[in-house]
């Protein structure tokens, strides 16, 4: 059994870091999104999840564990999973005309009424998404907090949450137009990373289990995160009919997140 002594810290560390998604949150109910501001957002929700999943989760993963195969079969098997489950998933209606949105008061922009299921269903998607992958980034952070190295990498984890609580909450935001919704579902996404701490404190540590298979679930997470990028967020980013500010958002996304995991993690 952990002492309190050995429980809190993990603990601290997970929490803080999972939280960091309501800062995203708070960024994304700050305005209100258009069609042009949406595609931007989930274009940039796509840069940071491809680069994510493909350089930290697939190919860092392949490099440190010497093993390009077993990595890569995890990432498929995750792709595939998601792949098989997203026709049983009910689909969002098609996008209403222009006359049936609504113009807001004062001239201050078009509120998104084209596809408010559709935008509400990602939204759910992207929280469930990223609470499986907050679930064993909590693990990695409990188990690290017993090194030297574990508040560096619960920054990290935190600082490339952000983004996450961001493409959480915008479809939530633009679907409900309610700002305590979409922060408290970003914020419970988050803290899905100290139930992964917690699991691994009370089920993984006492049997010794090493890091080396949280790195295949790692590369797994990541190919259900590539699965969601090319089958959900690419469609609804182009349903928003904003080409040029999907491109700059998935650029954005990728040279913040390139960074972020080169500097950082």
């Amino acid at each position: 059994m952990l002492d309190g002594e050995a429980l809190w810290w993990p603990l601290l560390l997970s929490t803080l870091a999972g939280l960091s998604t309501t800062i995203g949150a708070v960024l994304a109910i700050t305005c209100t999104p258009d069609e042009s501001l949406l595609a931007f957002l989930l274009g940039t929700a796509i840069g940071v999840m491809a680069t994510v999943s493909s350089a930290e989760l697939w190919w860092h993963k392949a490099v440190q564990r010497q093993d390009w195969l077993g990595i890569t079969l995890a990432v498929a098997a995750g792709a595939a999973v998601f792949a098989l489950l997203d026709p049983l998933l009910p689909k969002p209606p098609e996008p209403l005309d222009e006359a049936d949105k609504q113009v807001m008061g004062g001239g201050g922009g078009t509120e998104l009424r084209a596809h408010h299921s559709g935008l509400m269903r990602l939204g759910l998607l992207m929280a469930v998404t990223m609470s499986l992958h907050n679930l064993p980034e909590g693990c990695a952070v409990a188990f690290s907090a017993f090194t030297d190295f574990g508040a560096t990498m619960a920054l990290a984890i935190a600082v490339h949450n952000i983004p996450e609580g961001l493409i959480i909450a915008v479809p939530v935001y633009a679907a409900t137009n309610n700002k305590a919704k979409a922060v408290a579902l970003a914020a419970a996404s988050g803290l899905s990373e100290p139930i992964g701490a917690l699991f691994a404190l009370f089920v993984l540590r006492p049997f010794v289990v090493s890091l080396e298979r949280l790195d295949y679930v790692l590369a797994a997470v990541g190919g259900v995160m590539l699965g969601v990028c090319g089958l959900e967020l690419w469609p609804e980013a182009r349903r928003c009919r904003q080409d040029v500010r999907m491109a700059q958002g998935m650029l954005l996304g990728t040279l913040a997140m390139g960074w972020t995991l080169l500097v950082g993690v």
